[in-house]
Order: C-alpha cells, then structure tokens, then sequence
C-alpha cells in the first residue's frame, strides 16, 4: 500500500511538473512581427533634420578603438550601444534612447569579412563585463545579436524576406529587424538586426548537470572546421558524407559548460540516427528525427535556391524531452543566383547531394511528404502572389532608408566593384537588382512546380536496389 501511495504521487508530482514546463514554453514563444507589416510609424521626418528615420536607429561607439575579426578572430572589445525607437513616430539620435548598454563586439562572417559594408557580432555585456539578456525591438531575450549589412544581397531584403517566410512555415526561425548603424559617429546604412542561434530561439530545455545524468539538450552547427569550438565524432565523419574542411561542433551547451560525459552522449545520440539512416532501414531513422522540419527546411532552401544549406551554417538542435530537428535556417546572402563565382540557375534540385538528404531521398515516404508539403505552401507562403506582393511591400516600407543607405555604398554598382562572375550578372542599380530577385523567385516557383515530382527519380527501386539488396 505504502509503495502505490508514493508511487501515486511521483505520478502527481511529474504531471504538475509536466503542466509547469508547458506553461513556460508557451510564455517564451511569442507571436512572430513582420516589421514592415505590424510596425504602424507615423513619419514626422522634416526635410531639413540632419538625420531623422522611421526605422530604429542603433548607435555604436568604440571610442577610437578598431573593431577586430579581421586578424584576431577570438578577439572583441567593448564599446557603448544604444538603441533609439519609440515605436510610435520617427526616430533621431537626439531621442531618449529605448537602451543604452555596454557591449563586446567583432566583425563576423567568412567571405563577408572582406566586403567593405562589415556584419557584427555584438554581446550585451553589464558594467562588471558579465553577460545580461534584453529584448530588443520586440523579439526575445537575448545575450548574443548579429547586425547583418547587407552588401553582397543589393536588394537589402533577402535575409529578412527569407527569414520571415521561414518562420511562417517552420516553428523557429530567427526574428529579424530593419535598422539603420551609425559607428563612432558615422552613417553605415541599413542594417538588419538579427536574432543569434541559441537555446532561447530554439526553445531547447536548459542544461543542468545537477540532474542531466550525461544527458542534455543540445544545438550543433555543421560549417567549416573551427579549432575554437568541440567537434563531433559522429559517423557521418568517416562516411565521406561531409566535406573534408567541415566538421560538426557543438553550439550549445558552450564549452564551459562541456564535460567529456555530456559531448559522448551528443556524440551517441547524433550517430544513432545517422547510423539508422544509413542502414536503408526507413523505419528506423524517424525514431530519432522530426522528420516534418527536415521537409521544412529543404522546401525553403529549395525554393530559395540556398547553396550554402547543408553544407555551410546549418544547424540542428534537440530537446532533452523529444527529436532532432534541422533548423534553423540562416544565411541566404547567396541565395537566389546571388552566389559570387558560380551561376545557379533557376532550375535543378540542390538537396540530393547534401549531407543526411543524400539518403533521406531514398526513401519514398519522405519523398511523398516534400511533394505534398511543396504543393500545399505554393498555395499559401511560397505561393507567387504572397511573395511578390511581400518584397514589394518591404520595399515601399523601407522608402527613403534605401537611398541613404547607397548615398553611402551606391559605389559599388559601379563596374569597378564587380563581384559577381561573370560580369553581366551584376546589376547597375538598385531597382535592377531587385527585379532580378522577383523575376528568380518566379521562375523558380514555376519550376519547382512542373519538376517536384522528379524528386521520385531518387527513391525508385532501379536506383536503390543495388544498395538495399533487393
């Protein structure tokens, strides 16, 4: 009697505990805000305001010290951030400001590193230098913040376009702001302020090693080969499956808090369903994925035509309590034929050959689920109408952002600042660079439709036996 009485209440105890988690989840999600939609700003600006914007304003100060990354890489200094908005009216840097804070920056990015318009790392750090979490601009609290500039990708919208449409179709995508940068007093353009990787966007159960056992959440990123970071030994290493110079290394928990139990169990974990995947038992891999956001994710890079997917920045995560999970999406700077040395054109499939996919394909359960899921978001997010009219309404919202932003880098439509290869394929001017984006999604819609089902080329048995053993 006395152990049903104890056993009951466990019962009780992980129920409540249960309802409390649930509860917590549901606070931290919060509805997603597509800026140039939801944001009502009455423009007051007058014509003779040394500088005045509808857009948030974010103002950095190095006092004299030069921003590093591009030799010392682990290196940041701390400078001052502030962040001027009132959400109701224009915005100046004569306003009180929404949030002032001390912060560490660098540059970030691989080949971006070099564009003369640089992205930033920034962390939010208190007086003493220990991290502090804040909200900015709606989106969550968040310790670590990108500030994408937007140089290579001269329609300015691509990273927010792609962003917001992923979050309309997968349950986390990074949240993304327009602003405008000004650094130790001068004008940098539009920017867009950006969400990091991390276990408050992907809602991933906080490790504790007080109780985990060994076992933990977990975030991993495959990219290129970082020394600084802690590598997988997962069996997609020694398969040939990813590229030599790439690796898989852990995002989350960070290595200060990395026991060589925790990294084992990720390792374990992760190679248990790349070993079930590549068993060619169908039945067996989907144990240990949601299967849902592995469609998800190729569907947008898909349609997006994003090359570095699958192979460059791509992250997968897993909560303690369920399944791995691909996502979320990041860096369409070269999506959509904007890929500095190679045309991609508008038709062929990109995922065949990309780690985890190459043998998903096979299998024509997922097949089936891409080719539904495809035909059912070209009739609501993907659809042609939805996102011409989406591109064309950021653009109006950003109105005369985009003129300020190339007063400063309109140089580089000149011929002399060709980066694209080969030459005809960079764009003269702003306009022409955004036609060619509308034009591409387009065509590229218009492909995927008349070729979806050509995905079925990879999973037929005349392909696959010789494998399988049939």
């Amino acid at each position: 009697m006395k152990f049903k009485i104890i056993s009951f209440l466990i019962l009780i105890v992980a129920f409540i505990l249960c309802i409390y988690a649930n509860t917590y989840v549901a606070k931290m999600q919060k509805n997603r805000i597509d800026q140039h939609i939801d944001e009502k700003i009455i423009n007051n600006c007058k014509d003779d305001e040394d500088f005045c914007t509808h857009l948030p304003i974010v103002e950095i100060n190095t006092h004299g010290q030069i921003v590093p990354g591009l030799q010392k890489e682990n290196e940041m200094i701390v400078a001052d951030f502030s962040l001027y908005y009132n959400g109701k009216t224009s915005n100046r840097l004569t306003d009180k400001t929404q949030l002032e804070s001390k912060i560490q920056i660098k540059y970030r990015g691989n080949s971006s590193l070099h564009f003369d318009k640089h992205q930033y790392l920034i962390k939010l750090i208190k007086e003493n230098g220990n991290e502090k979490s804040e909200s900015l601009l709606g989106m969550n609290e968040e310790n670590k913040w990108i500030l994408n500039g937007p140089y290579l990708d001269k329609t300015l919208i691509r990273n927010y376009l792609a962003y917001n449409i992923s979050g309309k179709i997968m349950e986390h995508a990074p949240e993304v702001r327009f602003c405008e940068v000004f650094l130790n007093g001068e004008y940098q353009g539009v920017y867009i302020l950006v969400e990091s990787i991390s276990r408050t966007l992907t809602e991933v159960t906080r490790y504790k090693p007080n109780w985990s056992n060994g076992m933990s959440s977990y975030i991993i990123r495959l990219d290129r080969y970082d020394e600084n970071s802690v590598m997988l030994d997962n069996l997609s290493r020694y398969s040939g499956k990813i590229v030599n110079s790439n690796a898989i290394n852990i995002l989350y928990p960070s290595n200060k808090d990395l026991s060589d139990t925790i990294v084992h169990y990720i390792n374990e974990d992760f190679s248990q369903f790349e070993k079930a995947l590549y068993s060619y038992d169908y039945k067996e891999y989907e144990k240990y994925i949601d299967v849902d956001s592995f469609v998800d994710y190729m569907i947008i890079n898909e349609y997006f035509k994003n090359s570095d997917a699958g192979l460059y920045s791509t992250y997968l995560y897993k909560d303690i309590r369920g399944k791995i999970h691909i996502g979320p999406v990041w860096d369409f700077n070269n999506a959509a034929n904007n890929y500095v040395e190679e045309i991609y054109s508008h038709t062929n499939f990109l995922f065949q050959d990309k780690a985890w996919y190459n043998m998903l394909l096979k299998d024509e359960k997922f097949v089936n689920k891409v080719i539904k899921r495809y035909h059912e978001l070209r009739k609501t997010y993907l659809n042609d109408d939805y996102i011409q009219n989406y591109i064309e309404d950021t653009v109006a919202y950003l109105g005369k952002a985009v003129d300020r932003n190339f007063e400063v880098w309109g140089y580089t439509f000149n011929e002399t600042h060709n980066m694209l290869k080969p030459e005809e394929r960079n764009y003269q001017s702003y306009e022409e660079a955004l036609e060619q984006l509308k034009k591409y999604l387009y065509r590229r819609g218009e492909w995927m439709d008349a070729n979806i089902e050509t995905l079925k080329q990879y999973c037929h048995p005349s392909v696959n036996k010789v494998y399988e053993g049939a």
